[in-house]
């Protein structure tokens, strides 16, 4: 035996001695006569003495002291090293490394029915094993027993959160998307307790097309989730707003024998979106108005005749989450040219003097003055109906045949005298070609 162990088992054999003569004194002065040994028999204890050792651990390595409470169903106890009486039922402390030492001393009877019962007050958190210490028999030796703590394994815990995303455009809150758990209504960020080994599923109500509903976290896609005891659990269900398209699409009519197609034209969306393609649909914000637009100028010959479709004749939309809507922009081709339809190579004067107007005469398109002499009088008026007085064409064809630029079938007055002026417009017209001949004419009125 080490020279420690020896100085402990010198101190603990002196406690028991002081302990045995604490007793005998005890039981002289209450006249209580102690038991001895009949016989021989064995089994009978007499002012016996036994050391009951309490030990405490916990599974989890905790160092928390416990109180515990020793009772025996016969004899007394008293704490190691105390000099307090003895009494049949003691309160102590115990703590892992830190031992309870109590001193039994019986009064007489079988060993076999000599026995104690040792409880604990059992730590938040913990649950308390069934343990060796639960009923102690005193034996003919000492006894020793552990009180032994297992951490409690809580119920599993769940947690449903709500995340909104408004990015385009959307004014949802987490108050418009009521959450479910096995169908029964429950808050965002609130944790439930719920039973191990059992499938819940996470839900919500119909978030309609406007917003796209996902659930994750440590939930499957489709809500569903199972939990083991003490698992701490969270489900996000997440809404995102959806942003609307806008398409828009080019129109190029080509009668006139044009060849652009809608890739030839720049279109564009106002709002930072920029140059769009024909036909691809774009993602643009909810509630803000855009203007769809091409640019100026396009392919030559074409002229831009309408905007529509959605849009509005100015090419002004606003768009709803989640709505698709198509704008038009019309395209003609032109030919540019603005000419009449007919080559004037001579003169022509329409309607006859002296005869009441009764209509236009009609001539080349673009309306013309009287020009310089040239190789030939422009195209007159086609002539009006009966008795209407045409104005004879005003402009001189340029050499070469190119378009007459004069018009023809003006209406014009009667004079006073009963002439046409047309007359004088006609003298002006016969002045200027025996000018531009090198000779000259001389009319006489007749009055």
């Amino acid at each position: 035996m080490r020279r420690h162990e020896k100085v402990f088992e010198a101190a603990r054999r002196q406690r028991r001695a002081m302990a045995v003569a604490l007793v005998l004194g005890a039981a002289v002065a209450l006249g209580i006569g102690l038991l001895t040994p009949s016989g021989g028999s064995a089994g009978h204890l007499t002012g016996a003495v036994r050391m009951l050792h309490i030990e405490k651990t916990y599974d989890d390595g905790n160092t928390d002291p416990v109180e515990v409470s020793v009772t025996c169903d016969s004899g007394t106890l008293v704490e190691d090293g105390s000099t307090a009486a003895p009494e049949r039922t003691v309160t102590g402390t115990v703590a892992p490394g830190a031992a309870l030492w109590l001193n039994w001393m019986g009064v007489g009877g079988s060993e076999s029915n000599h026995t104690c019962t040792v409880t604990e007050t059992v730590p938040p958190g913990y649950t308390a094993d069934e343990s060796e210490c639960f009923r102690v028999r005193i034996a003919l030796g000492d006894v020793e027993c552990t009180l032994r703590n297992t951490p409690t394994v809580p119920d599993p815990m769940l947690t449903v959160t709500k995340i909104v995303i408004n990015d385009n455009g959307g004014t949802a809150t987490e108050a418009d998307f009521p959450l479910f758990l096995n169908g029964n209504p429950t808050g965002s960020g609130v944790t439930v307790t719920v039973s191990p080994g059992v499938v819940y599923t996470v839900g919500e109500i119909d978030p309609g097309p406007e917003y796209v509903g996902t659930i994750g976290g440590d939930c499957a896609p489709d809500g569903t989730i199972t939990l083991a005891p003490g698992d701490n659990k969270t489900c996000t269900v997440t809404n995102d707003d959806v942003p609307p398209e806008l398409i828009v699409t080019k129109r190029v009519t080509n009668d006139g024998g044009g060849t652009a197609g809608p890739g030839d034209f720049t279109l564009r969306v106002d709002g930072g979106v920029g140059v769009v393609t024909s036909g691809d649909a774009t993602e643009v914000d909810a509630g803000v108005e855009y203007t769809v637009s091409e640019d100026d100028p396009g392919p030559p010959g074409y002229e831009q005749v309408s905007i529509g479709g959605d849009c509005a004749p100015d090419g002004t939309i606003t768009l709803a989450l989640a709505e698709v809507a198509e704008c038009f922009i019309d395209n003609n081709y032109e030919n540019g040219n603005g000419n009449g339809d007919e080559i004037g190579n001579g003169s022509g004067i329409g309607g006859a003097p002296d005869v009441p107007d009764q209509g236009p005469g009609t001539g080349g398109e673009d309306p013309g003055s009287i020009g310089d002499p040239g190789a030939g009088v422009g195209p007159g008026g086609e002539g009006g109906d009966p008795g209407s007085i045409g104005d004879p064409g005003g402009g001189v064809a340029p050499p070469g045949g190119l378009p007459a630029t004069g018009s023809g079938g003006l209406d014009q007055p009667i004079a006073s005298d009963g002439s046409s002026v047309a007359l004088a417009v006609i003298l002006g017209i016969v002045a200027a070609a025996a000018a531009a001949a090198g000779g000259f004419v001389l009319i006489r009125r007749r009055t």
